[in-house]
């Protein structure tokens, strides 16, 4: 099995964990946390914690050899506003290069419904308070059924 190996995050991968060619896969350290904030349940729940400055995570093979490996850091070239206060560092192309400064981005995009859920889920959006500022997009062609709860307290 793979897994994931540094000094501060560690987890391995179930022999039979299979993640498809395109899809994204959502490792938490808090999976309470991660469901009751998204809505949905991680993949898994790693050990530990990442550090907002810099780390390095290493992919690795049962062997223990190297299958890939970022080392982020929270200072130029890297995204500097991704620096655990909001956005976070999203991969531009996934058949480049990710070791590269150059690929990552500073996102604070939501997720979509498509990224996180099905049909029937619950979605909770935060931060609140937010800027007063919420934008929500939706392809009504899925469904024609919709409901909205939003307070202001």
């Amino acid at each position: 099995g793979y897994y994931i190996r540094e000094l501060g995050i560690s987890y391995q991968f179930a022999a039979n964990a299979v993640v498809d060619a395109n899809q994204k896969m959502y490792l938490s350290s808090d999976p309470t946390i991660f469901e009751n904030y998204y809505g949905f349940a991680p993949f898994g729940a790693f050990t530990r914690d990442l550090s907002n400055r810099s780390y390095n995570i290493i992919l690795s093979d049962a062997l223990g050899n190297t299958i890939d490996q970022v080392n982020y850091m929270d200072s130029d070239p890297w995204p500097e506003q991704a620096d655990g206060e909001g956005p976070y560092l999203q991969l531009v192309d996934v058949n480049s290069d990710n070791s590269l400064a150059s690929n990552w981005i500073a996102s604070s995009q939501s997720l979509s419904i498509e990224d996180v859920a099905t049909p029937q889920t619950q979605i909770i959006v935060y931060p609140n308070p937010t800027n007063g500022i919420v934008t929500i997009e939706y392809d009504f062609s899925i469904t024609d059924a919709l409901e909205f709860s939003i307070y202001n307290s």
